[in-house]
């Protein structure tokens, strides 16, 4: 789509185009004389990123977050090679030409319908539409619940999603609301790219803002989901949801790229990041039952701190996962027969992470068990998402993970196990 806009800097109205697609980057060109440029050619030349206010051609207002001039575009008054030098030598020396130069300007974000917004503006409900959550939420649905973190309630329909905070907050706050929602439904919904299709923003005075979002129609990948939506049981997993994130933050904002079989092509990696994200999880979730037991037990502040400073020397990927384990009980769940077998497939765990890790090593690894191992460390993420999140955990998924768990025994027994360098 392209509209006409006026774009106002300081005293000057300039026109323009906007051109936005649901699939292609948004831009803007702005044509103006060069005498007129010097604001425009200083960002240019320091690479400043910029927001733009304007009016488009029916008088709806816009503003354009994190925008950047890529190509200036100097225009002959004819296609003449000598009037085209003319062109080159008033664009880059005669600052006073009324000759007209085009700056083309790539958009982070587009909102309509307001001007001179910013991510501090005071906002107080958002209405957002993704996609693929149709397959999971059921089509006569209409929930709400209350998400008690963030002092928020969470409306659920098959078609948009409603988030209305109890007091406003800032359009930045509402967007981080947003976002942990949106990745919760990537993590529930398998193998699916969870994007927002339409998104309005409600400030405190009632005027609904439009974000234009860049959105791409994918066809479903499949139907798979990590569990069923429950409408008796929603708002408490949501609440846990909103717990965890809050609790492990980046952690479970990878959850969504690392648990989807097409972001990431090569088996190694995926099985290298899997393996990462386990390690950094254990250490959190044992960093965190350590310090309730000390805060429980020790009350002089010095000594909490010289306990948990000594807990953290002995803190290592090895011994944080024979502690979730044990914490997670994940040894019955995954069909482990002995402390032995749990022992060395933990040890190779973190024998194949090791080599992983040093890419220049030649690798002598065997593809077929990294493979096994993959598919087991995916479904122990699984089953420690539902486990957060108070889900109870299908006993379909018991039961695949202890198959996978009996092909890699299987094959354990007849090749050379990884050995550390």
């Amino acid at each position: 789509m392209e509209r006409n806009i006026i774009v106002e800097i300081d005293d000057l109205k300039i026109n323009g185009q906007l051109i936005y697609e649901d699939t292609q980057k948004y831009k803007i060109d702005l044509t103006l004389p060069i005498s007129q440029s010097h604001y425009f050619q200083d960002l240019f030349d320091n690479s400043k990123a910029f927001i733009l206010n304007g009016k488009l051609d029916d008088e709806c207002k816009f503003t354009a977050f994190y925008c950047h001039i890529v190509q200036v575009l100097y225009t002959p008054k004819n296609s003449s090679v000598a009037d085209g030098l003319i062109a080159i030598i008033d664009f880059y020396s005669n600052q006073e030409s009324d000759r007209l130069i085009i700056y083309k300007i790539d958009i982070g974000k587009l909102y309509l319908n307001v001007s001179n917004v910013n991510e501090e503006i005071k906002v107080k409900k958002v209405d957002v539409k993704f996609s693929s959550i149709d397959a999971w939420i059921p089509e006569n649905e209409n929930k709400k619940v209350f998400i008690s973190r963030n002092n928020c309630h969470i409306s659920i329909s098959n078609d948009f999603i409603s988030i209305e905070v109890s007091n406003s907050v800032s359009l930045k706050q509402l967007d981080k609301i947003v976002f942990d929602l949106r990745v919760f439904f990537e993590v529930v919904l398998l193998d699916n790219d969870v994007q927002i299709i339409q998104k309005f923003i409600y400030i405190v005075d009632d005027t609904k803002i439009e974000e234009v979002m860049r959105y791409k129609k994918e066809e479903r990948d499949s139907e798979k989901f990590l569990f069923r939506y429950d409408a008796n049981s929603i708002e408490n997993i949501l609440n846990f949801w909103f717990k965890a994130k809050s609790k492990y933050g980046r952690i479970f904002d990878y959850l969504s790229g690392i648990l989807n079989e097409s972001s990431i092509v090569h088996l190694e990696l995926k099985y290298f990041v899997l393996a990462q994200w386990l390690e950094a999880y254990s250490r959190e979730l044992l960093d965190g039952e350590v310090k309730a037991i000390i805060n429980k037990h020790i009350e002089i502040s010095d000594e909490k701190a010289l306990v948990l400073s000594q807990s953290q020397n002995g803190n290592n990927f090895r011994k944080n996962l024979k502690d979730m384990f044990k914490l997670k009980d994940l040894k019955t769940l995954i069909g482990i027969q002995n402390s032995e077998d749990q022992k060395q497939f933990i040890d190779q765990i973190i024998c194949y992470r090791n080599h992983l890790t040093h890419i220049n090593i030649e690798s002598k690894l065997n593809n077929t068990q990294i493979m096994h191992l993959y598919e087991i460390l995916k479904d122990i993420i699984y089953i420690l998402i539902m486990k957060e999140l108070d889900a109870i955990v299908d006993n379909r998924r018991i039961d695949e993970i202890k198959r996978k768990y009996m092909r890699y025994k299987i094959l354990q027994d007849t090749i050379e196990k990884c050995k550390e360098k």
